[in-house]
């Protein structure tokens, strides 16, 4: 399943995605996993649950590999790879050095598109139960942003328990979802 939050920018997207993983604390209102209130589980259960692709990813020195490892330590190549090819990445990394290709600081070495996702290949080697897209094409073209965004859809559809939210305000990648939800 997958849910769109759709709306003007400066509208409080981001803050429900972050309410969402509890980095933000309800005033008021609330949600439920499984038929209880969010307020039962631990922050860290949470966030073992529910995943988040922000729209500026945080990319950390190093290889495509140990960026990789952060959400699954113990995934051995053919994860990682598959991770990537998910993603629309094998290739490019492949003719590079391959999972030992170095991203630079912040990724420099990398395009915003392939940071996006990259960072969407971590979240799903991580296993999130709900993935929560963040304006995922804000650093892509608008030329690429519905092929990312349909590629982003697929590749986390491959576990059919999972959820999406796609937050954004771009009404063309909104009706990509099953449900969109205006705010």
């Amino acid at each position: 399943m997958d849910a769109v939050i759709q709306s003007l920018s400066g509208s409080g997207k981001t803050t429900i995605a972050l309410a969402l993983l509890r980095f933000l604390e309800l005033s008021s209102g609330r949600y439920q996993i499984n038929g209880s209130d969010v307020a039962d589980y631990s922050e860290s259960s949470i966030r073992e649950t529910i995943g988040l692709v922000e729209q500026d990813p945080t990319i950390f020195l190093g290889t495509v590999r140990a960026n990789l490892l952060i959400a699954r330590p113990m995934a051995n190549d053919l994860e990682l790879w598959n991770a990537l090819r998910r993603v629309g990445l094998e290739r490019l990394f492949a003719n590079r050095q391959g999972l030992d290709t170095e991203l630079g600081e912040r990724g420099v070495l990398i395009s915003g598109g392939e940071a996006q996702r990259l960072a969407l290949a971590r979240a799903l080697l991580a296993n999130f139960a709900v993935l929560v897209l963040d304006e995922p094409t804000a650093n892509v073209d608008q030329v690429s942003a519905r092929n990312l965004v349909s590629d982003l859809l697929a590749a986390a559809k491959l576990n059919s328990n999972r959820a999406i939210v796609l937050i954004t305000h771009d009404v063309e990648l909104a009706k990509l979802a099953d449900k969109i939800h205006l705010v």
